[in-house]
Protein backbone atom coordinates (compact mmCIF):
# COMPACT_ATOMS: atom_id res chain seq x y z
CA UNK A 1 0.00 0.00 0.00
CA UNK A 2 0.89 3.19 -0.76
CA UNK A 3 2.50 5.93 1.89
CA UNK A 4 0.24 8.93 2.86
CA UNK A 5 1.94 12.17 3.16
CA UNK A 6 0.27 14.30 6.24
CA UNK A 7 0.62 18.12 7.01
CA UNK A 8 -0.88 18.73 10.14
CA UNK A 9 -1.73 21.68 11.51
CA UNK A 10 -0.51 21.97 15.10
CA UNK A 11 -2.02 25.05 17.32
CA UNK A 12 0.59 24.61 20.85
CA UNK A 13 -0.09 26.65 23.73
CA UNK A 14 2.23 26.64 26.57
CA UNK A 15 3.13 28.29 29.66
CA UNK A 16 5.76 30.99 29.62
CA UNK A 17 9.68 30.08 30.49
CA UNK A 18 8.84 26.51 31.48
CA UNK A 19 10.35 24.02 29.14
CA UNK A 20 10.54 20.04 29.33
CA UNK A 21 14.17 19.25 28.24
CA UNK A 22 13.40 15.32 27.38
CA UNK A 23 12.05 15.74 23.78
CA UNK A 24 10.69 12.01 23.85
CA UNK A 25 8.33 13.37 26.39
CA UNK A 26 6.33 15.33 24.37
CA UNK A 27 7.54 15.55 20.44
CA UNK A 28 5.50 18.42 19.88
CA UNK A 29 7.05 20.77 21.72
CA UNK A 30 9.76 23.33 20.48
CA UNK A 31 12.85 22.48 21.87
CA UNK A 32 15.79 24.86 22.73
CA UNK A 33 17.52 21.75 23.75
CA UNK A 34 19.03 23.51 26.90
CA UNK A 35 19.92 20.89 30.18
CA UNK A 36 18.11 20.61 33.44
CA UNK A 37 19.83 22.01 35.65
CA UNK A 38 21.06 19.60 38.75
CA UNK A 39 18.77 19.12 41.62
CA UNK A 40 15.71 21.75 39.36
CA UNK A 41 12.78 20.70 37.92
CA UNK A 42 11.65 22.11 34.21
CA UNK A 43 8.21 21.33 33.63
CA UNK A 44 5.55 22.13 30.55
CA UNK A 45 1.71 22.18 30.47
CA UNK A 46 -0.17 23.72 27.43
CA UNK A 47 -2.63 22.97 25.27
CA UNK A 48 -2.39 20.88 21.66
CA UNK A 49 -4.79 21.05 18.46
CA UNK A 50 -3.95 18.78 15.81
CA UNK A 51 -6.30 19.40 12.90
CA UNK A 52 -6.15 16.60 10.70
CA UNK A 53 -2.97 13.63 11.28
CA UNK A 54 -2.44 10.51 12.73
CA UNK A 55 -4.52 9.37 15.98
CA UNK A 56 -1.88 7.81 18.82
CA UNK A 57 -3.20 3.83 18.07
CA UNK A 58 -2.64 4.83 14.10
CA UNK A 59 -5.71 2.85 13.11
CA UNK A 60 -6.52 6.04 10.81
CA UNK A 61 -4.90 8.85 9.19
CA UNK A 62 -7.61 11.38 9.22
CA UNK A 63 -7.82 11.91 12.81
CA UNK A 64 -8.73 15.48 14.72
CA UNK A 65 -6.31 15.54 17.81
CA UNK A 66 -6.63 17.28 21.20
CA UNK A 67 -4.16 17.07 23.84
CA UNK A 68 -3.74 18.66 27.09
CA UNK A 69 -0.29 17.38 27.95
CA UNK A 70 1.98 17.73 31.18
CA UNK A 71 5.71 16.39 31.41
CA UNK A 72 8.59 17.05 33.78
CA UNK A 73 11.74 17.02 33.48
CA UNK A 74 14.31 16.60 36.62
CA UNK A 75 18.19 16.85 36.91
CA UNK A 76 19.89 13.81 38.76
CA UNK A 77 23.60 14.72 37.50
CA UNK A 78 25.57 17.75 35.74
CA UNK A 79 25.30 15.79 32.57
CA UNK A 80 22.12 13.16 33.34
CA UNK A 81 18.26 13.92 33.82
CA UNK A 82 15.09 11.89 34.10
CA UNK A 83 11.44 12.81 33.15
CA UNK A 84 8.15 11.76 32.95
CA UNK A 85 5.15 12.83 30.09
CA UNK A 86 1.01 12.29 30.73
CA UNK A 87 -1.97 13.96 29.74
CA UNK A 88 -5.17 13.99 28.50
CA UNK A 89 -6.48 13.65 24.64
CA UNK A 90 -9.75 13.70 22.81
CA UNK A 91 -9.31 11.79 19.54
CA UNK A 92 -12.27 12.56 16.48
CA UNK A 93 -11.80 9.45 14.28
CA UNK A 94 -13.72 8.93 10.60
CA UNK A 95 -16.49 7.46 10.56
CA UNK A 96 -16.45 7.18 14.52
CA UNK A 97 -17.49 8.60 18.23
CA UNK A 98 -14.85 10.96 19.54
CA UNK A 99 -13.05 9.97 22.48
CA UNK A 100 -11.62 11.95 25.81
CA UNK A 101 -9.35 10.14 28.04
CA UNK A 102 -5.65 9.54 29.32
CA UNK A 103 -2.69 9.31 27.21
CA UNK A 104 -0.02 6.32 27.27
CA UNK A 105 2.39 7.56 30.32
CA UNK A 106 5.88 8.10 28.78
CA UNK A 107 9.25 7.73 31.69
CA UNK A 108 12.56 8.45 29.46
CA UNK A 109 15.58 10.06 30.73
CA UNK A 110 18.81 12.05 28.46
CA UNK A 111 22.33 11.73 28.76
CA UNK A 112 24.82 14.67 27.38
CA UNK A 113 27.86 13.37 26.21
CA UNK A 114 29.34 16.55 24.85
CA UNK A 115 28.10 20.29 25.53
CA UNK A 116 27.79 22.79 22.61
CA UNK A 117 30.62 25.35 22.91
CA UNK A 118 30.03 28.56 21.10
CA UNK A 119 33.88 29.47 21.60
CA UNK A 120 35.46 26.28 20.75
CA UNK A 121 33.09 26.29 17.69
CA UNK A 122 32.31 22.54 19.19
CA UNK A 123 28.92 20.96 18.77
CA UNK A 124 27.27 19.09 21.14
CA UNK A 125 25.60 15.92 21.53
CA UNK A 126 23.16 14.25 23.77
CA UNK A 127 20.95 10.88 23.65
CA UNK A 128 17.63 9.73 25.29
CA UNK A 129 15.99 6.64 25.82
CA UNK A 130 12.31 5.43 27.46
CA UNK A 131 9.20 3.76 28.06
CA UNK A 132 6.20 4.49 27.03
CA UNK A 133 3.55 2.26 29.02
CA UNK A 134 -0.08 1.63 27.49
CA UNK A 135 -2.33 3.47 30.04
CA UNK A 136 -4.19 4.84 27.65
CA UNK A 137 -6.87 2.95 25.60
CA UNK A 138 -6.21 0.82 22.21
CA UNK A 139 -10.14 0.37 21.85
CA UNK A 140 -10.86 4.21 21.58
CA UNK A 141 -7.89 5.04 19.95
CA UNK A 142 -6.03 7.13 22.52
CA UNK A 143 -2.78 4.52 22.74
CA UNK A 144 -1.49 1.56 21.49
CA UNK A 145 -2.25 -0.77 23.81
CA UNK A 146 1.16 -2.27 24.61
CA UNK A 147 4.92 -1.22 25.96
CA UNK A 148 6.73 1.02 24.04
CA UNK A 149 10.81 1.89 23.64
CA UNK A 150 11.71 5.32 22.73
CA UNK A 151 14.94 6.16 21.41
CA UNK A 152 16.36 9.91 20.38
CA UNK A 153 19.95 11.44 19.17
CA UNK A 154 20.40 15.13 19.07
CA UNK A 155 23.46 17.13 17.50
CA UNK A 156 23.35 20.62 18.92
CA UNK A 157 25.26 22.98 16.43
CA UNK A 158 26.37 26.39 17.61
CA UNK A 159 26.14 28.99 14.86
CA UNK A 160 27.00 31.55 16.63
CA UNK A 161 24.33 33.98 17.41
CA UNK A 162 22.11 31.17 15.97
CA UNK A 163 21.60 27.56 17.95
CA UNK A 164 20.51 24.48 15.82
CA UNK A 165 19.94 21.05 16.75
CA UNK A 166 19.23 17.81 14.31
CA UNK A 167 17.43 14.84 15.89
CA UNK A 168 17.28 11.19 14.28
CA UNK A 169 14.83 9.17 16.62
CA UNK A 170 12.99 5.63 16.65
CA UNK A 171 10.20 4.31 18.63
CA UNK A 172 9.41 0.49 18.70
CA UNK A 173 5.82 -0.61 20.16
CA UNK A 174 4.88 -4.08 20.99
CA UNK A 175 2.17 -6.01 20.35
CA UNK A 176 -0.92 -5.27 22.47
CA UNK A 177 -3.55 -7.98 23.95
CA UNK A 178 -5.79 -7.72 20.94
CA UNK A 179 -2.59 -9.20 19.09
CA UNK A 180 -2.27 -5.84 17.27
CA UNK A 181 1.93 -4.37 17.34
CA UNK A 182 1.28 -0.59 16.07
CA UNK A 183 3.61 0.83 13.91
CA UNK A 184 7.26 2.07 14.82
CA UNK A 185 8.02 5.12 14.00
CA UNK A 186 10.95 6.88 12.63
CA UNK A 187 11.68 10.38 13.64
CA UNK A 188 13.52 13.45 12.63
CA UNK A 189 13.98 16.86 13.61
CA UNK A 190 15.94 19.87 12.36
CA UNK A 191 15.28 22.92 14.18
CA UNK A 192 17.34 26.24 13.93
CA UNK A 193 16.81 28.95 17.12
CA UNK A 194 18.13 33.22 16.74
CA UNK A 195 18.24 35.51 19.82
CA UNK A 196 16.62 38.61 19.62
CA UNK A 197 17.23 42.46 21.29
CA UNK A 198 15.65 41.78 24.89
CA UNK A 199 12.44 43.64 25.44
CA UNK A 200 11.93 44.45 28.42
CA UNK A 201 14.58 42.68 30.20
CA UNK A 202 12.74 39.48 28.87
CA UNK A 203 14.69 37.35 26.22
CA UNK A 204 13.29 36.66 22.93
CA UNK A 205 14.00 33.95 20.90
CA UNK A 206 12.68 32.92 16.93
CA UNK A 207 12.59 29.61 16.78
CA UNK A 208 11.94 27.75 13.55
CA UNK A 209 11.54 23.73 13.10
CA UNK A 210 10.77 20.80 10.61
CA UNK A 211 9.72 17.47 12.32
CA UNK A 212 9.11 14.30 10.50
CA UNK A 213 7.07 11.15 11.63
CA UNK A 214 7.55 8.03 8.90
CA UNK A 215 5.27 4.98 9.93
CA UNK A 216 5.10 1.40 9.43
CA UNK A 217 1.94 -0.22 8.67
CA UNK A 218 0.09 -1.68 11.71
CA UNK A 219 0.48 -5.74 12.42
CA UNK A 220 -2.52 -7.53 13.38
CA UNK A 221 -1.96 -11.27 13.89
CA UNK A 222 1.67 -10.89 12.02
CA UNK A 223 0.28 -9.40 9.05
CA UNK A 224 0.66 -6.12 7.99
CA UNK A 225 -2.95 -3.88 7.51
CA UNK A 226 -3.43 -0.38 7.05
CA UNK A 227 -1.66 2.75 5.44
CA UNK A 228 1.83 3.66 6.54
CA UNK A 229 1.64 7.10 6.67
CA UNK A 230 4.51 10.21 7.01
CA UNK A 231 3.93 12.95 8.59
CA UNK A 232 5.63 16.52 8.31
CA UNK A 233 5.11 19.19 10.43
CA UNK A 234 6.24 22.65 9.63
CA UNK A 235 7.02 25.33 12.64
Amino acid sequence: MKKHLLLMTILCITGQNIFARVSVLNNMIFQDRAPTAQGELDQTAGIQWGLSGVPPAAQQTDAHVLAFPYTISYGIQEKIEVGAGWGLLQVDRRNASAQFGVSDLIVAGRYRFFEADRAKRAAGLDAEFGFSFPTASFDKGLGTGGLGFLFNWTLVLPLDPARAHISLGYRLNTENADDVQVGNVLSYSVGILYPLAPIKNQDITLTGEVKGYNHTRNKRNGTKEGAAPDELYLA
